[in-house]
């Protein structure tokens, strides 16, 4: 049994959309407006009841949508990282006229790709050409955007995603968003480090553990419901 929920408390009245198997995007939708009906009394045709969960469920929603996707974004980003050093080095060697300037990537469409106002499309593409060669950058990447996709796409038992912003936000359209190039990797590995893990201390250069969460700022919701 799929829970209709963006947690898993011990118990809590929900939505039970009774699915063993990830549904279509209609059914989704379909459970969307289900729970948007559910906070003020129960209107004709929706049903709420109060479930237990187990322990497994519990543990398998957390480890799906929290654990693997924070830890996977970290070690990604440390990864790139590393990549992105070693490029620097070629780039003070090889293309001393580039070391210097502003620019940015995102995965978008399987590839790596550049942006830039600074750049032209020659030595954009020169850049991408470089990134893409990289096959453990490119790994790296789509294994962070495979991370924010498991924490932030909609599903039936991931409707909404709490934020940092006070907000507890859809993201119906997460995939395609991610999958078009909306992380800026550069600049999330920026924002990650200077968020810090508690409050805003700033934390050592290289350490990611944020980045799951600050993901979210480069995203567009669907739905804000704000709870503060």
């Amino acid at each position: 049994m799929q829970i209709a929920a963006n947690w898993l408390p011990a118990s809590a009245t929900v939505i039970d959309t009774t699915a063993k198997t990830l549904p279509a995007n209609a059914d989704v939708q379909a459970a969307v407006e289900k729970l948007h009906t559910l906070p003020e009394g129960t209107p004709q045709g929706t049903t709420a009841q109060t479930v237990e969960y187990t322990d497994e469920e519990r543990t398998q929603w957390f480890k799906t949508h929290i654990s693997d996707p924070l830890n996977n974004a970290r070690t990604s980003l440390e990864t790139i990282k590393v990549r992105l050093d070693a490029l620097q080095k070629k780039l003070n060697q090889q293309r001393p006229d580039l070391a210097h300037a502003q620019w940015d990537f995102a995965l978008k469409g399987g590839k790596l790709s550049v942006v830039s106002n600074d750049l032209s499309d020659q030595d954009k593409a020169w850049l991408e050409g470089r990134l893409n060669a990289d096959k453990t950058m490119q790994q790296a990447a789509r294994t962070f955007s495979d991370a924010a996709i498991g924490r932030y796409q909609q599903t039936p038992d991931n409707l909404r995603v709490a934020t940092r912003f006070n907000a507890n936000n859809e993201y119906a359209t997460a995939r395609q968003q991610i999958d078009d190039g909306a992380l800026r990797l550069k600049a999330i590995m920026a924002d990650s480090t200077n968020l810090g893990r508690r409050g805003q201390q700033k934390v050592d250069d290289g350490h990611y553990y944020n980045a799951i969460f600050v993901v979210g700022d480069y995203l567009t919701p669907t739905k804000i419901d704000t709870y503060a």
